[in-house]
C-alpha cells in the first residue's frame, strides 16, 4: 500500500458518495457538520459584538478571554487525550478524578499568580476587565476535568452527546448575546457575563452526561502515573500548539492598540471557519487508528481523512477569500475593513493547520506522541521568532504572516515524518 497521502484513486464525488458507508465515516460527517453548524451560528455573535463594542471594545474583550483560555489549555497537561488513550484499561471516573487532582495541584498556584498580576497586565484596558479576568481564571481550572470528561465520550457510542456538548458554549453564548442585543444591553460587561454563563452551563452538563464526576472521586497512583506520563508527551505539543495559535493575541495586547487587536480577532475568526473540518476528521481518526489491526490499516484511515480534509478545507478557504471584501465590512461594519487583508494572509495557514490536525491524530493514536510534540515545538519556535521580527515593523499584519509560516513548518515536518515512519506498529503499552 502506498504511503502517499494525496491519492488519486478516488475523486471527490466518489468520496462524497461513500461517506455514509460505515459508522466511522458517518461520525466524521456528523462531527464536521455539527462543528461547522455551531461555528456558523456562533458567527452571529461577531457582528453583535463588533457593532456594539466597536474595535476597541472587541480588543478589551479579547484581552480578558484569550489569555485565560490560553491558561486553561496549558493546565490540561495532555490529560484528556491520555484519558482517551487509556480509556479501555481504567474506569472513566478514575481518569476524570485524576483531572481534578492535577487541576487543583497546578491550577490553584498558577491561577493565584495571574490573579495578582491581573491589574498590571490589563493596565491599558478598562478597570472592569480585572474582576472578569479573575472569574475566567476560575473557569480555566475547572476546564481541565471537564475536558477529560468530554473527551471520554468519544470512546463510547455517544458521538451525538459529544458533538452537542463540544459546541454548546458557542451556541449558548450566541443565544444570550442575541437576547442582550435585541434588548439593547450589549456592553463589555454583559458580553463577558454571557461567556461565563455559557461556559458554566456547558461544563455542568458535561459532568452530568459524563457520569456525574463533578468533584474529585479518588486518585489511584498507578493510574495517575500512566495518565500523566502519556499526557506530558502530548502536553509539550499542546503548549507548542497554543504558542502557534494563541500567543500572537497574547503578545499583541501589549504591542498594538485595542482597535488593531479587534481587527486581528475578526480576521482570525473568519479564517478559522474551516477549522471544524480538520478537527472533525482528526477526532474520528483517533479511535480508528488506535484500534487498527496493523500499520497498513492505520495509514489507510489516515490517508482517507487527509484527502477529505484537503478537499473541504481548500474549498472553504477559497470561498472565504472571494467573499471577504464584501462580507466582512457588511457584517461587522466598515470599521473592520482592515480585517480583510489580514484574513487573506491567514487563510493559507489555516488550510495547512487543518491538514496537520489529521496527521497529529495519527501519531498520537499510534503511540508516537513525541513526533507530534516535536513538530508543534518547531512550529512554535518559528512563531516566536517571526513574531519578534515582524510585529514591530508590521504590527498585526506581521502576526498574521507569522501564523501562516508556523503552520507551513508544522505541516512540512509532519508530512516528512509520516512518509519516513517505520511500518512496524508502535508499542501501545
Amino acid at each position: 500500500m502506498s504511503d502517499t497521502i494525496p491519492s488519486q484513486r478516488r475523486d471527490p464525488v466518489s468520496l462524497a458518495r461513500s461517506l455514509w458507508s460505515d459508522k466511522e465515516r458517518f461520525a466524521q460527517v456528523t462531527t464536521a457538520v455539527s462543528g461547522m453548524g455551531a461555528y456558523a451560528f456562533s458567527v452571529l455573535s461577531g457582528p453583535i459584538l463588533s457593532r456594539s463594542l466597536q474595535a476597541s471594545g472587541r480588543g478589551d474583550l479579547a484581552a480578558v478571554i484569550a489569555p485565560t483560555q490560553l491558561l486553561g489549555f496549558v493546565l490540561l497537561l495532555g490529560l484528556p487525550l491520555a484519558a482517551m488513550y487509556h480509556a479501555e484499561e481504567h474506569p472513566h471516573r478514575d481518569l476524570i478524578s485524576n483531572g481534578w487532582t492535577v487541576a487543583l495541584l497546578t491550577g490553584l498556584p498558577v491561577g493565584a499568580i495571574f490573579w495578582l498580576i491581573a491589574p498590571w497586565y490589563l493596565r491599558d484596558h478598562p478597570a472592569i476587565t480585572v474582576p472578569w479576568f479573575r472569574a475566567f481564571l476560575v473557569m480555566a481550572v475547572v476546564f481541565v476535568p471537564m475536558s477529560v470528561s468530554l473527551e471520554l465520550l468519544r470512546t463510547r457510542p455517544r458521538m451525538i452527546e459529544f458533538n452537542v456538548l463540544r459546541n454548546l458554549p458557542l451556541v449558548l453564548n450566541t443565544f444570550i448575546l442575541t437576547g442582550l442585543w435585541l434588548s439593547g444591553h450589549v456592553t463589555l460587561e454583559t458580553a463577558l457575563g454571557s461567556q461565563i454563563v455559557a461556559l458554566g452551563v456547558s461544563y455542568g452538563l458535561v459532568f452530568l452526561v459524563g457520569g456525574g464526576a463533578w468533584r474529585p472521586h479518588r486518585t489511584r497512583r498507578s493510574v495517575l502515573v500512566r495518565q500523566v506520563r502519556y499526557g506530558l508527551e502530548v502536553w509539550i505539543g499542546s503548549v507548542a500548539s497554543l504558542v502557534i495559535n494563541r500567543i500572537d493575541q497574547f503578545l499583541l495586547v501589549g504591542f498594538v492598540s485595542s482597535a488593531s487587536l479587534g481587527h486581528y480577532v475578526i480576521a482570525v475568526t473568519g479564517s478559522s471557519v474551516s477549522g471544524p473540518v480538520g478537527v472533525a476528521f482528526g477526532l474520528t481518526l483517533f479511535p480508528k487508528v488506535r484500534n487498527a489491526a496493523d500499520e497498513d490499516e492505520r495509514r489507510a484511515a489516515t490517508a482517507r481523512a487527509f484527502r477529505l480534509t484537503l478537499y473541504f478545507s481548500v474549498g472553504i478557504a477559497t470561498l472565504m477569500a472571494a467573499v471577504a471584501p464584501f462580507v466582512l465590512p457588511w457584517v461587522f461594519g466598515k470599521d473592520f475593513e482592515p480585517s480583510v487583508r489580514l484574513l487573506w494572509i491567514l487563510l493559507p495557514g489555516q488550510v495547512m493547520a487543518d491538514l496537520a490536525a489529521v496527521l497529529i491524530q495519527y501519531f498520537l493514536a499510534s503511540g508516537r506522541p513525541g513526533i507530534s510534540s516535536r513538530a508543534l515545538g518547531y512550529a512554535a519556535a518559528m512563531t516566536v521568532v517571526t513574531l519578534l521580527v515582524l510585529v514591530g515593523p508590521f504590527g498585526v499584519a506581521g502576526a498574521a504572516v507569522s501564523t501562516s509560516v508556523a503552520e507551513a513548518t508544522l505541516l512540512g515536518y509532519l508530512g516528512w515524518k509520516y512518509h519516513r515512519a517505520a511500518s512496524a506498529p508502535a508499542d501501545r503499552a
